[in-house]
């Protein structure tokens, strides 16, 4: 149903380049019935028309034929990607619009003196006006935030434009208002993954660890085998005190991705403060033969040390953070308390 209304669309925008978007997505609730009924009787009265005239003006059959034809492989018979259409597919299919249109301008050229001067005119003042709509319509990809306010502005239900707005804003640190477009586009498509995920990762930075939670939880229901999902919730979790359900979901990540040294010095925090000492050590030590540059795990390891009566070890750690991180506040206190922990009373 929705090939045929993507037919009469693309030859209307093609005509009248107006509301252009990035992201056309299908009609929330389905196709409205009129519009549907109207595109299928236009495209049944150009077919008809066209082959009623082949023999008088082949080049429109063929220029008809050759849309229709070339199209079929994207028009949506069989679904290929999110969108309901896409203006980049027609790039294509309307060279036998245009050649149609070149060859029937070119038919009263050769009969009347008058338009032999009138069609050049014509084709200059559309190139104009052409040249005009594409300046106005390069500025639309200006930036993230130009692009998909303009398809939020020309389109409806436009779930996949708010979610991208919402990456953009969360971007530059606006995280209301990114929350707000991801809540926006998980009221039409509830059940989209990446966008509970998005959402999760944007209200955990902004402290709102309980909402933070629940999304995490419902991207993972949809999308079970997300390691960084995973990851992330055990932050989450670990932020509110629920080292142990922390730790699951940290092993859930590891044992999807085994070398996501995010998970490995998550969880060794997780194991820390529930005072499995030794296996956080443990998950620490594997982080620093994955990535030996991690300051915060280096970090991370000397206070389990420290912890565990092993003061001279934890000073190593402490220095090697500082070394590859001078500016790790953390570091560098923990340092001075190991140092002191080391010197001998007066």
């Amino acid at each position: 149903a929705n090939a045929a209304l993507s037919y009469v669309s693309y030859l209307g925008k093609t005509f009248w380049p107006a509301s252009l978007a990035v992201f056309y997505p299908h009609p929330h609730g389905g196709l409205t019935p009129w519009p549907l009924s109207g595109s299928i009787v236009l495209l049944a009265a150009f077919t008809w028309l066209s082959l009623r005239f082949a023999r008088r003006a082949p080049y429109v059959a063929f220029g008809w034929l050759w849309y229709l034809g070339t199209l079929v492989p994207v028009i949506g018979l069989v679904q290929v990607g999110q969108q309901a259409m896409a203006d980049r597919y027609t790039y294509l299919p309307l060279i036998g619009i245009f050649v149609a249109i070149a060859w029937g301008v070119a038919e009263p050229a050769k009969r009347y003196r008058s338009a032999r001067h009138a069609i050049p005119a014509a084709c200059a003042a559309l190139v104009l006006a052409l040249s005009l709509v594409t300046r106005v319509q390069v500025g639309h990809w200006a930036d993230d935030f130009a692009l998909f306010e303009h398809a939020l502005a020309v389109t409806s239900d436009n779930w996949l434009a708010h979610a991208n707005l919402a990456g953009a804003l969360a971007g530059e640190g606006r995280a209301d208002e990114a929350i707000e477009h991801l809540e926006f586009s998980l009221r039409i498509v509830p059940g989209n993954a990446e966008a509970h995920y998005n959402l999760a990762k944007t209200l955990f930075k902004a402290g709102r660890i309980d909402e933070a939670i629940g999304h995490y939880d419902q991207s993972l229901r949809l999308r079970p085998d997300d390691a960084e999902a995973h990851d992330e919730m055990g932050d989450a979790l670990a932020r509110t005190g629920r080292y142990a359900e922390a730790i699951e979901h940290y092993e859930r990540a590891l044992r999807l991705k085994p070398d996501r040294v995010e998970a490995l010095n998550g969880l060794g925090l997780a194991l820390a403060r529930s005072d499995r000492l030794p296996e956080a050590i443990e998950s620490y030590q594997r982080a620093l033969r994955i990535r030996p540059g991690f300051a915060e795990a280096h970090n991370n390891l000397g206070v389990a040390l420290a912890r565990s009566n092993r003061v001279p070890e934890a000073l190593g750690q402490f220095r090697e953070a500082l070394r590859i991180k001078p500016d790790l506040g953390d570091a560098r206190a923990n340092l001075q308390r190991a140092e002191e922990a080391l010197r001998p009373p007066r």
